[in-house]
């Protein structure tokens, strides 16, 4: 089975969402199970079930590293090299805010300077600040009524070399946005905000007392992926994403 999923990860996951539609077609199986499409599944997921779903991601990817680390590296007591960041959702959103968790005090993010998938959900008090700043440039938008609530984006951030020929590197951020016309005309201030809450939770401060690496200058680097087709499914797509 670990060998098809490898090979054929494509078809595994049509094949997957292909058995989900047909569990969940109105018919007397789903009544049984008394399920309820619009209070279940289809639905605006909760930061805590996007980020819980992508630390099984990484879970995932851990795994599959680990099983690479063999060889002279572990003979020799070496640390396991490999391994992604994760913070914990309400750590993270404080972050966010350019604050720290009142509950968790000195709060920070596991594997500091690793690659970290953070599930950006922008709602609440910072799609209100975000809205405020948009307004202040002058920058016009008006949300679909089905992001009223807010729109949830899969931001990657990771320490690459600045150029091919350079040793200094530098922290480089991608969007991945299942709705772009959404926020994209707030991806600065988003990455100000993701890039404050890098430093506040230790990720891009470790080891790094002399701030040598710095956050790569200008917008953030996007990456095209399929839009949502539906107003409840941004943390659906960005669980996918990951």
């Amino acid at each position: 089975m670990d060998g098809q999923l490898t090979a054929h990860p494509c078809q595994w996951f049509t094949d997957l969402s292909y058995t989900w539609e047909y569990l969940f077609k109105p018919d007397a199986f789903q009544e049984l199970l008394d399920i309820n499409l619009e209070d279940g599944i289809l639905r605006d997921l909760a930061p805590w079930e996007v980020n819980i779903a992508i630390a099984a991601v990484v879970e995932a990817i851990d795994g599959h590293q680990r099983k690479l680390y063999t060889g002279d590296q572990a003979d020799q007591g070496q640390p396991f090299p490999g391994g992604l960041s994760v913070a914990s959702t309400e750590n993270l959103q404080w972050a966010l805010m350019n604050a720290e968790n009142p509950l968790h005090p000195g709060a920070a993010a596991s594997r500091p300077r690793r690659c970290w998938l953070i599930p950006l959900v922008v709602s609440g008090e910072l799609l209100e600040v975000t809205n405020a700043w948009r307004a202040q440039q002058n920058k016009k938008y008006k949300a679909p009524e089905y992001t009223r609530q807010g729109h949830t984006i899969l931001v990657v951030i990771q320490e690459e070399p600045v150029d091919a020929s350079s040793e200094q590197t530098q922290y480089v951020q991608y969007f991945v946005d299942s709705r772009p016309h959404v926020l994209g005309n707030a991806y600065p201030f988003l990455a100000g905000c993701v890039q404050s809450a890098a430093a506040r939770l230790l990720w891009s401060s470790h080891r790094n007392d002399d701030t040598h690496d710095e956050f790569a200058t200008g917008l953030p680097r996007t990456i095209p992926v399929p839009e949502q087709a539906q107003g409840w499914a941004c943390g659906h797509h960005t669980i996918i994403n990951a």
